[in-house]
């Protein structure tokens, strides 16, 4: 059983396909940075506590997200 630390909820089972996620994102984006693997964590675990639980939606999310934080658009980033 995972605690979650900002609501205190409790994620059964949840912990370790997130891992899965996250490592499957890294590797697949070439990304193996342990702050780009921590916020990508906390970003699956936000979206998880909403009630998105499909591993094929959370991975195309987190996927999207490391893109954005590695090529980020300069329409957005206030350069």
């Amino acid at each position: 059983m995972l605690h979650c630390r900002y609501c205190r909820c409790v994620h059964c089972s949840w912990g370790a396909s997130v891992n899965d996620i996250v490592e499957a994102i890294l590797h697949s984006s070439g990304v193996s940075s342990e702050l780009a693997r921590t916020r990508l964590k906390l970003y699956l675990d936000l979206l998880a506590s909403t009630g998105k639980r499909d591993e094929q939606a959370l991975a195309s999310l987190g996927a999207a997200y490391i893109k954005e934080m590695l090529e980020p658009d300069p329409r957005y980033t206030g350069c």
